[in-house]
């Protein structure tokens, strides 16, 4: 009877040949006294201690193409979905603006960074942060929270946000664009207006 106890992924952080050491288990095993009559009811039984060691395993590990690679590289290898969620586009000054995105594959999620989704003089990130979730080990999800404080009237023209992953089968890096809505702001005080000085007449008596 073979049963899984224990499972693990592991993701190479350099080239070259590497290695992975034995794994050892310790495990009792119940023998029963040859000849005794009661053996077959589970009395009288030697217990002793086997070890079990498996072999050491060797993996040739190719660097990454230099050709294709941009910015735009998450570092995750293999497949990977990606979902981008803007709460609103149209806002007020000092109004949160709620960004998520989820990312869900096998790839090492927890080496993932998150990317810049707005850039803007006026748009403060307030907060962000990433969640990640193991499913089994070869799913697992990570979301990251975005929050965004505008400080003036602005606008952002419509864009994408491209993420690439790279692909071992067919070994090209494979880039996802994500719609981004045009973002205007509004509300506040505009700059370009100057105030102008009140007049006031005195009369004298």
């Amino acid at each position: 009877i073979r049963t899984q106890i224990y499972g693990a992924k592991l993701f190479p952080e350099k080239t070259g040949e590497l290695k992975i050491d034995p794994l050892h288990l310790s495990a009792t095993i119940m023998n029963e006294r040859s000849g005794d009559p009661f053996g077959s009811f589970g009395f009288r039984r030697d217990a002793k201690v086997k070890t079990l060691s498996s072999e050491e395993v060797k993996i040739l590990v190719q660097p990454l193409p230099e050709t294709g690679r941009d910015s735009s590289f998450t570092g995750l290898i293999g497949r990977h979905e990606f979902n981008l969620q803007v709460n609103s586009t149209r806002l007020i000054v000092n109004e949160p603006l709620e960004v998520k995105l989820t990312v869900v594959g096998g790839g090492a999620l927890e080496n993932m960074e998150a990317p810049v989704v707005f850039k803007h003089e006026s748009l403060e990130e307030f907060e962000s942060n990433g969640d990640l979730k193991i499913m089994s080990a070869d799913q697992a999800t990570k979301v990251f929270d975005y929050t965004f404080l505008p400080k003036a009237n602005l606008k952002i023209p419509a864009s994408t946000l491209r993420l690439t992953y790279f692909d071992p089968d067919t070994l090209k890096y494979v880039p996802v664009e994500l719609p981004i809505e045009e973002l205007t702001v509004a509300g506040g005080v505009l700059k370009n207006k100057e105030a102008k000085p009140v007049e006031a007449e005195v009369q004298k008596n």
